[in-house]
């Protein structure tokens, strides 16, 4: 909880004639500490209790500004951020293509239902199913020549898109960041299987 103390300021040799200034100076539980960014963007008048909490409003609000981003870039495609995921996993496939099941696994963001995922993109004509000729209940999946220029296609401008949004975090920091982000998705694992 945050306490706010207000301070009423005057200057006796100069008293206000119509307005009072105040400063106000917001303590948290945690060492003093005042919140970033964040606390303005989400309009909170409530500090935060500590700092893991903003930590991890950080994160989310960041992803989320990060996926809207994507998804306007993606947009002219008609592409979804995980459908434009599934045609890089195909390009980076070797041999007869993944699975279903494997798509899913290497998914960035997942989804419940990759088979209508998949149904959408060979819908479009950017990927193949195949049956396996000695096993007819393993179903692969390969990207057309379709699949494969739009993907091409769109390797430049997301790398542009890459570059601009790490404009203002040296290479050194980003180094650092990944670290920092391995470490607590490496922290989420073991706490979603405690």
């Amino acid at each position: 909880m945050s306490t706010v103390h207000v301070h009423c300021t005057f200057n006796h040799a100069h008293p206000p004639r119509d307005s009072l200034f105040l400063t106000l100076v917001v303590y948290n539980k945690y060492d003093g500490f005042v919140a970033g960014k964040i606390q303005n963007e989400i309009r909170q008048s409530k500090g935060f209790s500590n700092p893991s909490e903003e930590a991890v409003l950080n994160i989310l609000r960041t992803s989320d500004v990060m996926t809207q981003l994507l998804t306007d870039l993606l947009k002219p495609s008609g592409l979804s951020s995980t459908q434009y995921t599934v045609l890089l996993i195909l390009r980076g496939s070797s041999g007869k293509g993944p699975c279903c099941r494997e798509i899913g696994e290497r998914l960035v963001t997942r989804d419940p239902d990759v088979t209508r995922l998949i149904d959408r993109l060979e819908k479009r004509d950017l990927l193949l199913r195949t049956r396996d000729k000695d096993d007819r209940r393993v179903v692969t999946i390969q990207l057309t020549p379709a699949g494969m220029a739009l993907v091409n296609e769109l390797d430049e401008p997301i790398e542009k898109w890459n570059r601009k949004l790490m404009r203002n975090i040296s290479g050194a920091d980003t180094k650092i960041l990944i670290d920092l982000l391995e470490r607590f998705r490496e922290g989420l694992e073991r706490f979603s299987q405690a």
